[in-house]
């Protein structure tokens, strides 16, 4: 038990934290599109610290009347329980207002993190953008 926290505490210490190089923070690029689809697409790490600033974006399109969205997750590298939560919230937030969520993701650790976690029933995944929005304007 101590040896793995011991483990635990040498591999975070070595793990670029966000600021340095090495971690690449979270991109968020938005596009409305031309439909009533908007997309984000996220890039790099989505964990503890960069969490909040999805978290701001989903409250900023759902109060913009925004309610159907596609999170295109294929850029993303690395994805903490934290930022899983804000992925969850996000889905509750719009599900709440009426709306509904798709998630691009292709085969990836991420994917299959969502797979260990239940999550791939409460998603609906789709391997690009264009088809994940697709669903959700049918």
């Amino acid at each position: 038990m101590d040896a793995t926290r011991g483990l635990q505490a040498k591999l975070a210490a070595a793990a670029p934290q966000h600021g340095q190089e090495g971690c690449p923070g979270l991109t968020i690029d938005r596009d409305a599109g031309s439909g009533q689809v908007t997309v984000l697409t996220l890039g790099g790490w989505l964990d503890t610290h960069s969490a909040p600033e999805l978290r701001g974006e989903f409250v900023t399109l759902v109060d913009q009347g925004q309610r159907l969205l596609v999170a295109d997750l294929v850029g993303v590298s690395r994805l903490d329980s934290v930022g899983l939560g804000v992925l969850v919230g996000g889905l509750k937030r719009l599900r709440n207002a009426g709306g509904a969520m798709g998630v691009a993701l292709a085969e990836s650790p991420v994917l299959e993190f969502l797979r260990c976690c239940g999550l791939t029933k409460v998603f609906a995944i789709h391997d690009t953008p264009a088809t994940a929005a697709q669903s959700l304007q049918a």
